[in-house]
């Protein structure tokens, strides 16, 4: 997944983008949907079947980088949504991995790990 500059955000002096791994792209999404944190990491050890404490902790540093890169903005008294169900039974699991983001430069075609 990637995202790409705006006019008033992220990238809007250099042009570049962010390129999010698939667990990071997963979390994204959720964020963007204004899922709660808890329900967020809900799904994720339902569909990685990853323990809460390692998720938690890689949501946490996933939305640090964010915020320090001006993607997110903090939102004050955020409801709390109910965590739709996991996979549906029998499907099989993915590999978690923790989340990935790499700034994208279309200009020299290069792509680095961002490091918050």
């Amino acid at each position: 997944m990637v995202a790409l500059p705006n006019s008033t955000g992220w990238g809007a002096r250099d042009n570049k983008a962010l390129v999010f791994n698939d667990v990071a792209a997963y979390m994204w999404k959720r964020l963007a949907g204004g899922l709660a944190f808890e329900d967020i990491i809900h799904q994720l050890v339902l569909e990685y079947g990853t323990d809460s404490p390692a998720v938690a902790s890689d949501l946490n540093g996933f939305v640090a980088a964010l915020l320090k890169l001006g993607v997110l903005r903090e939102r004050k008294n955020q409801d709390s949504s109910s965590a739709p169900a996991g996979p549906a039974a029998g499907r099989e699991r993915k590999l978690y991995t923790s989340p990935k983001i790499h700034i994208y430069d279309p200009e020299s075609d290069e792509e680095q790990a961002y490091v918050a």
